[in-house]
C-alpha cells in the first residue's frame, strides 16, 4: 500500500485503507487515550484481512495502584484518567465484529529516581489529571 494512513487528506475515509486488505494492525499504547475506541474498533475490523492480526497495548484499571489508594486514602480526586479493564476491551472487539479475541494481561514494573521523574513520564503520556495536590 502507497498511501500512509497518517496522509493529511480531506477526511478520514479517504485516509484509511480498503476495506479488508491489512493483514496486521498493531497499536502501542493508545487506546487508553483515543476518544471513541468502539469505532476505531469497527474501524479496525472493516480493514483488517479474512484471519488479520490485531495486537494492542494499553494500561489498566491497575495501572499506578499505590498512587491511586495514596489519593483515595487522601480523600484527593483520582489523579488519573478512567483506565479500562481488559475484559471490557475484549467486548468491544466482540461488539465490533471480532469473532475470537485473545486478551493477556501483563503486569510491569517500573522503577524512577524520583518521584519528579515518574511526574514528568505521566505527564508526557498524558495520563496524570491533576498535579495540583502533589
Amino acid at each position: 500500500m502507497q498511501q500512509a494512513w497518517t496522509s493529511k487528506s480531506a477526511s478520514l475515509k479517504d485516509a484509511l485503507p480498503p476495506p479488508e486488505s491489512v493483514q496486521c494492525i498493531v497499536s502501542n499504547m493508545q487506546l487508553h487515550s483515543h476518544a471513541q475506541p468502539q469505532h476505531l474498533f469497527e474501524v479496525w475490523h472493516g480493514s483488517l484481512a479474512t484471519d488479520g492480526l490485531v495486537f494492542f497495548s494499553c494500561l489498566g484499571p491497575d495501572t499506578l495502584r499505590p498512587l491511586q489508594n495514596l489519593y483515595r486514602a487522601l480523600n484527593w480526586p483520582p489523579p488519573l484518567q478512567r483506565l479500562v479493564d481488559m475484559h471490557d476491551w475484549g467486548d468491544a472487539l466482540v461488539n465490533a465484529g471480532f469473532a475470537t479475541p485473545v486478551m493477556e494481561m501483563e503486569r510491569i514494573h517500573l522503577s524512577f529516581s524520583s518521584a519528579q521523574a515518574l511526574l514528568a513520564e505521566l505527564r508526557e503520556q498524558a495520563l496524570v489529571i491533576d498535579t495540583s495536590l502533589i
